[in-house]
């Protein structure tokens, strides 16, 4: 009887030592480990031996100890094994005293394990149906976005010709009858045709942003002077400096070679940053444009010594329709899209824009073109560029120039 009990014992002992999924630890009297079973050495990682009781077991408040958790060889407790993953896992574990060595067996804890799978699973279905309302809400939104886009274009179309031929009228009248007017007449005939061209810059904003924001904007690119470009944008922008007794220079020592652009765009872009410039800087203060490159890069800055702008503001930039984040030195009006317009024309270069500013110091806008994109090298290397195509061809809305006349 004996032997056969010695048998199942050893058949027993030799299954948990090399097959069971079962914590098997020795420990001797200083809390070492000495030996372990296949299981435990997968599951510590290589070379499981001389680690101690507090490597194995993961307890942040010391609240066990060997002597004490063997102490009543009956208690089950619920502890925490530092696995070789730094996942930790939870045995239901029984400490044992086997002459001056302890040793530790134990269960994985199934119940634990099960709750938090199905709170897992649940959470994943949770999750995936939240996924589903959130691209239906996108898809809802993006049509919308196309119809507010469609409506704004319409819109914008058509009350653009209207607005080119007040703008034609009271340029007639002041040519022909302004000194018949008497001063009353004279002033509001002024007034007409300042509101009305403000009427026609936010109509070209509008058509402006609805082709961009449509992603229908298409550039003509084509081998191109980034100083001629720039030089023609602060030509075009002189007299509104000139208004303000603000001088517009320009700076350019960087000895660029022709780069793919969409001049009349760049040209639109440019302006726009120089008009804000202008209009945030006091009377007598100068406007500094400058060219440069470095070994990535090419870029146009504009620099105003006007009162500049928080961070808070500074975040809000490129956002349309947030024209009074900053008071203009002269009150000039403005519905905040041009900065945005000038910031999508730079990306669909492949460029971006640095912002540069505090209360205070004045702001520079940075437009940044990466040389690698930009340097001309062979036809195929046009279509790789974002928003590149053949203008005039599909149903794509025309983006007014700089100058072009309703």
């Amino acid at each position: 009887m004996k032997d056969r009990q010695a048998l199942h014992a050893e058949i027993a002992y030799k299954y948990i030592l090399n097959d069971a999924s079962l914590l098997l630890l020795f420990f001797d009297d200083r809390g070492t480990v000495t030996a372990v079973n296949a299981f435990t050495r997968a599951l510590l990682g290589e070379e499981p031996e001389q680690r101690s009781f507090r490597d194995v077991f993961v307890d942040f408040q010391k609240r066990f100890s060997l002597e004490s958790l063997a102490d009543d060889p009956s208690t089950t407790t619920m502890m925490e094994v530092s696995t070789a993953r730094r996942m930790p896992r939870t045995f239901l574990t029984r400490f044992f005293r086997c002459g001056d060595e302890f040793m530790a067996i134990g269960r994985e804890d199934t119940e634990s394990q099960e709750i938090l799978s199905h709170e897992i699973i649940s959470l994943n279905t949770e999750l995936s149906s939240l996924a589903r309302e959130l691209q239906k809400s996108n898809a809802e939104l993006e049509k919308l976005n196309r119809l507010k886009n469609l409506f704004l274009g319409m819109a914008a179309h058509d009350l653009r010709n209207p607005i080119g031929n007040i703008i034609m009228c009271s340029d007639f009248l002041m040519e022909d009858a302004f000194k018949l007017l008497s001063s009353n007449d004279q002033e509001l005939l002024t007034a007409i045709k300042s509101q009305s061209q403000f009427m026609k810059q936010i109509v070209d904003d509008f058509l402006n942003l609805a082709v961009m924001e449509s992603g229908q904007l298409s550039l003509n690119l084509t081998a191109s002077s980034l100083h001629e470009t720039t030089t023609k944008a602060v030509n075009d922008m002189k007299f509104a400096a000139g208004k303000k007794n603000i001088p517009l220079l320009l700076n350019d020592e960087s000895d660029l070679p022709p780069v793919l652009l969409d001049s009349s765009k760049m040209q639109q872009a440019l302006m726009n940053f120089m008009k804000n410039a202008i209009e945030h800087s006091p009377p007598g203060s100068a406007v500094q444009v400058s060219i440069g490159r470095d070994s990535d890069n090419a870029f146009v800055s504009i620099r105003d010594e006007g009162m500049g702008m928080s961070r808070e503001e500074q975040n809000k930039l490129f956002r349309p329709f947030q024209g009074g984040l900053s008071k203009k030195t002269a009150g000039e009006k403005s519905v905040g899209l041009g900065l945005v317009i000038s910031s999508k024309i730079i990306e669909a270069h492949g460029g971006k824009i640095i912002v540069e500013s505090a209360p205070q110091k004045g702001t520079t806008f940075k437009a940044v073109l990466p040389l690698s994109r930009l340097l001309p090298e062979s036809p195929e290397d046009h279509s790789s560029l974002p928003g590149t195509g053949d203008t005039g061809h599909g149903l794509v809305p025309h983006i007014p120039g700089p100058g072009e006349i309703a």
